[in-house]
């Protein structure tokens, strides 16, 4: 492809993705335009009831310590549609506000998405300069983080950031019926595009006044606070 495009993202993503099924690529990279096409015209098409996204497949993967990770594995359609809907939208998803409440991780750089792995690098090295000039320190994540947002949360956050209004009822419509209506434990894991929301969605804590540390660095839903009096 001369010009990168949502289903250059997927293919791209294909093969780091929680469960990388051939079918997926095969669907996306050689009839990619035409899925996008049904799924525009017919799929979100409130004039034509008798098509839908699918409801998920539930499975689940291993964590570290024997824990298991549950989630849902998405059919070619409702994949395409998800890295396609975030890939147009990358625009909303706004850099860090200052450099002392920082995140890391699942973002778009000129039109790309960066290598989460050179990321995660910067963010390691954002730490080690943190832990050796501030005398404090506290760590924490968000436990079952993605198995615990609301479905209704996600859809007035896209609204918030700015998305036009079909694009935010096309998001509504994809986390109900993928999920067959529950409205928790609804955003796949595994996949850059979900991984981009969940990152974003997460901001509204970066920028909370309530945090009086000096400095938050932030990976997906890992938080490091630092601080050389009391962390708060």
């Amino acid at each position: 492809m001369s010009t990168y495009t949502s289903i250059q993202y997927l293919l791209d993503d294909y093969p780091k993705t929680l469960f990388p099924l051939s079918t997926t690529s095969v669907v996306a990279g050689n009839a990619g335009n035409e899925v996008l096409k049904y799924i525009y015209e017919k799929v979100l098409n409130r004039n034509e009831p008798a098509h839908s996204f699918l409801s998920q497949a539930r499975c689940h993967a291993s964590k570290q310590g024997f824990h298991l990770r549950r989630t849902v594995k998405l059919d070619p359609v409702a994949e395409l549609f998800i890295y396609d809907i975030v890939y147009r939208n990358r625009a909303l998803f706004r850099q860090d506000f200052s450099q002392n409440r920082r995140s890391f991780g699942y973002k778009f750089e000129q039109g790309k998405p960066i290598s989460p792995s050179k990321s995660y690098g910067e963010f390691k090295s954002r730490l080690a300069y943190a832990k050796a000039h501030y005398k404090f320190a506290l760590k924490f994540d968000i436990a079952t983080y993605f198995n615990s947002i609301y479905h209704h949360y996600i859809v007035r956050w896209f609204s918030d950031i700015g998305a036009v209004s079909d694009d935010v009822e096309y998001l509504g419509q994809f986390l109900r019926e993928a999920n067959t209506g529950v409205s928790i434990d609804c955003l796949p894991h595994g996949i850059h595009a979900t991984k981009v929301i969940g990152a974003e969605f997460l901001k509204f804590i970066d920028n909370s006044v309530k945090l009086k540390c000096s400095l938050l660095l932030r990976f997906m839903d890992d938080f490091y606070l630092f601080s050389n009096g009391k962390v708060r």
